[in-house]
């Protein structure tokens, strides 16, 4: 047997790493313990070094974790609160009156003493619970958009009062067509509001803790007072009802303007908003007497006319974020309404009215509020 012939065929070498483009391998004859140290220095440079992070930080610590979510991150969010506002009731008018008899001796001088009741005394003068939904969209870009409603149906307050025997004579007066003389008198008097509202929010290029806001809205005030008498004279039982009932239906738009401060999880919101609506006003009134059971109606009126009104809002608040998709909130807000029909304005005691629209009245809202918002 012979052996196979040598293999004289040259076969590639590996690529050096000179030729791969990395520096050449040192060997351990080629560092001196001089030079060992500016090697490595040539092989880390200090910027690889200061990008390079200890294992352990890799690993997150608990209790550390940045929120997942921000009020300025793009998405859907929910607000809710519950507002806790007062309502005012239009022009204070005198509504029942004492009469008194000024000579006891001799023939009688009976005068008017009064008022006793008035429309102030008859409005609801608490902080009433008013609750407030608002769902947005944030989009990436930092515009957003939202829809708000608010609203409560039952403004209500009442009053009554009784004649004092003391007095000669025991009766009380009150001012209708008639003149009517009764011995006890109730009163209400309740209001309901509704807004909704959509709005498109803009952020500003020369401040980013300012929006520019504008949108359209709706907002309904209706009112409803109710004055009513009973009297017994010569064996008769004799009553009566008076009531004014107002609408307003007011349809527009609005501007404004909000802004946030952010001081880490605690943030300022002030928001104001002004539009100018048109309002359908109508306001109905009727008279009815009740003479033993015998029901008479002697007035019946309705006007309606068109006018112009305007809302301003204005809103500040203080939220603190509790999560990435949690924030509480609390604040006080303000809602002026001009160019509204009020029932109190309304009210005419004279014989023969005619049917008319007293537009001129304003409706205050404010009060404090709290709620919470979530981001989804």
């Amino acid at each position: 047997m012979t052996a196979a012939p040598p293999d004289n065929s040259i076969q590639p070498s590996p690529p050096s790493a000179t030729d791969a483009g990395l520096p050449a391998p040192l060997t351990s004859t080629e560092i001196t313990p001089a030079q060992s140290t500016s090697a490595l220095d040539a092989t880390f440079a200090p910027q690889d070094l200061a990008t390079m992070a200890p294992s352990w930080q890799l690993t997150p610590i608990p209790g550390t974790i940045p929120p997942t979510s921000t009020a300025t991150d793009p998405g859907w969010y929910v607000t809710a609160d519950a507002m806790f506002l007062h309502l005012n009731q239009g022009r204070n008018q005198g509504l029942v009156y004492d009469l008194i008899n000024l000579a006891p001796v001799g023939p009688p001088a009976i005068v008017r003493y009064g008022p006793v009741v008035s429309t102030n005394d008859v409005s609801n003068n608490v902080f009433e619970a008013v609750p407030r939904l608002t769902l947005g969209y944030r989009d990436t870009d930092g515009s957003s958009i939202e829809a708000t409603y608010f609203g409560r149906n039952d403004w209500a307050g009442s009053t009554a009062i009784a004649s004092n025997p003391a007095y000669h004579p025991p009766i009380i007066y009150l001012q209708t067509p008639d003149t009517f003389v009764a011995d006890r008198i109730t009163t209400s008097l309740s209001s309901t509001v509704h807004s909704f509202e959509v709005n498109v929010f803009e952020p500003t290029l020369m401040a980013s803790q300012f929006e520019f806001l504008g949108g359209l809205r709706f907002f309904r005030l209706t009112d409803q007072f109710q004055l009513q008498s009973h009297a017994v004279i010569n064996s008769n039982f004799d009553q009566s009802r008076y009531s004014v009932q107002t609408t307003n239906d007011l349809y527009g738009v609005q501007l404004g303007v909000r802004w946030k401060q952010a001081f880490n999880r605690f943030s300022i919101v002030a928001i104001g908003k002004t539009g100018i609506y048109a309002n359908d006003a109508a306001a109905q009134q009727q008279l009815a007497y009740s003479y033993n059971a015998s029901p008479v109606i002697v007035r019946d009126q309705t006007a309606s006319r068109p006018t112009f009104s305007t809302i301003q809002e204005v809103g500040l608040n203080g939220t603190y974020q509790l999560a990435g998709y949690c924030t509480i909130r609390a604040g006080y807000n303000l809602f002026v309404v001009t160019g509204a029909a009020r029932a109190t304005d309304q009210i005419d005691f004279s014989s023969n009215p005619f049917p008319s629209l007293n537009s001129h009245g304003t409706a205050v809202l404010h009060g404090p509020s709290a709620g919470i918002e979530f981001r989804f």
